[in-house]
């Protein structure tokens, strides 16, 4: 008996068998692109502790940026997975190639920004120049980041997560070897610090798009999926547009507000600077494993919800929710037990001889505590967001983040530094609270049942 289209694996539907067979390649898959921004944060320290800070704050404006539409091009992979939970395998292309053109239309206007943003952004930066660099390189690149998650999200709806997780190992360990090349030079390739940085990340997000697309675009796929509908659906991408913008929004409202924690640290000193861009490269380092399977719980839960298969989702949340603890477990005792060798990766002889003192190393060794529990329920978090991006309930998301990051991030974080004299420690505390009460919001959420409503809407609006 063949099994329903809304059943992604050969394992009972919402199991934690099922949960991790969907997940584990985009783990896998994130792991790797953490892999190559921990690289890029590594090898630049290395190199200069003002190109590690410059390429953090940088990268945090950056992503700012590109956060919303990457948001939007990513709803591919919600539609894609409904599509295919209802037996409609036939239109899986046509969102696709919706939120392909949605990125190649933004190309001109991120060049602008390239342009115009850098010195209002880094303005009265001691790092501008690097900033400026690191931001505009990348910046030119990002309409390649959003076609690169739109093909990806036909591959993910449809549980064929394993080509992304190839595609992505392989992008990866090309990034490695070009940061190593660009970033200290080598052979007829000079050394270009900060900038060899961009260009590596760059080039590799280039070679994905390329590999995808092939993949994508071959014959089996084209006759079944209908990958080669690429005419423009105005009605799928305003439905696209709708579930997606709130989301996006949600998460740059999220980035912003990082990107002010970075401007107040800075202002806080290089010291506080420093090791809030350390603690925040640990979390690059292991965001992937929530990160990938909230993605999964989105691909599962989509794949349910398209075949009316609503009880289902709350042992799929269950099993996800098991998961993100074991991977706290193991995090936290890494992290807690190798501190001190954590430390050492990130420093030079030189820079070590200026910052590493005493309160240095309490300061940073608290951060790593907060920022471990940051890690349990900012995946918390994200597994249930999982659920209701799936459902189509991203006002929501955009709503309770945009309040919960002014009342429980921003204004907090002001208080303790710059009125009650706190350094990088006491503000990744507040950030760990913040986590804690962004999460008993969306728990409510989902034991409220309302997200329901939208997804019924999502019903509608896409027949």
């Amino acid at each position: 008996m063949n099994k329903p289209t809304y059943q992604l694996t050969k394992h009972s539907v919402g199991s934690l068998r099922e949960i991790w067979a969907i997940s584990w390649p985009l783990i896998l898959s994130l792991f790797s692109f953490s892999l190559m921004l921990f690289t890029d944060r590594l090898l630049l320290s290395r190199y200069s502790i003002t190109d590690l800070n410059s390429a953090a704050a940088a990268g945090t404006a950056l992503y700012m940026f590109i956060v919303l539409p990457l948001s939007i091009a990513a709803i591919s992979e919600v539609f894609v997975g409904r599509y295919h939970g209802e037996d409609r395998h036939h239109e899986l292309g046509k969102p696709v190639w919706q939120m392909v053109w949605f990125s190649l239309m933004l190309a001109p206007l991120f060049l602008l920004f390239g342009f115009v943003f850098p010195s209002l952004l880094f303005y009265d930066s001691p790092n501008i120049e690097k900033e400026t660099t690191f931001f505009f390189t990348l910046i030119v690149f990002a309409p390649l980041f959003f076609v690169n998650v739109a093909i990806a999200g036909f591959f993910i709806g449809s549980g064929r997560v394993m080509t992304v997780t190839i595609c992505s190992v392989l992008a990866n360990l090309l990034n490695i070897v070009l940061d190593y090349a660009m970033i200290y030079g080598y052979g007829p390739i000079p050394s270009l610090g900060i900038f060899g940085a961009a260009l590596a990340t760059g080039f590799s997000e280039t070679f994905q798009v390329i590999f995808l697309i092939c993949i994508f675009l071959k014959k089996s796929y084209r006759e079944r999926y209908g990958t080669n509908k690429l005419s423009f659906n105005l009605k799928i991408l305003k439905e696209s547009l709708r579930i997606g913008f709130p989301a996006g929004l949600g998460i740059t409202v999220e980035l912003f507000s990082h990107f002010i924690f970075f401007r107040i640290m800075a202002y806080a000193g290089q010291e506080n600077l420093t090791i809030a861009a350390m603690i925040q490269s640990l979390i690059f380092l292991v965001f992937f494993l929530y990160e990938g399977l909230s993605k999964g719980v989105t691909t599962v839960c989509a794949n349910l919800l398209g075949g009316k298969q609503v009880a289902l989702v709350k042992k799929v949340l269950r099993s996800a929710l098991s998961l993100q603890t074991l991977f706290f477990v193991i995090v936290a005792t890494v992290y807690l037990t190798f501190s001190d060798q954590i430390i050492d990766l990130f420093l030079n002889q030189q820079d070590e001889k200026i910052l590493v003192t005493p309160a240095f190393i309490t300061s940073i060794k608290w951060g790593c505590l907060w920022c471990v529990l940051f890690f349990l329920f900012d995946g918390y978090t994200r597994v249930i967001a999982g659920l209701l991006t799936a459902a189509g309930d991203t006002k929501f998301l955009l709503y309770a983040g945009t309040i919960l990051n002014i009342a429980a991030y921003v204004l907090p974080l002001l208080l303790i530094v710059f009125y009650a004299g706190g350094g990088a420690d006491d503000a990744w505390m507040i950030i760990f609270c913040y986590s804690v009460t962004i999460f008993l919001v969306y728990y409510w959420r989902y034991r409220s049942e309302r997200w329901m409503t939208s997804s019924r809407l999502l019903d509608e609006r896409s027949n």
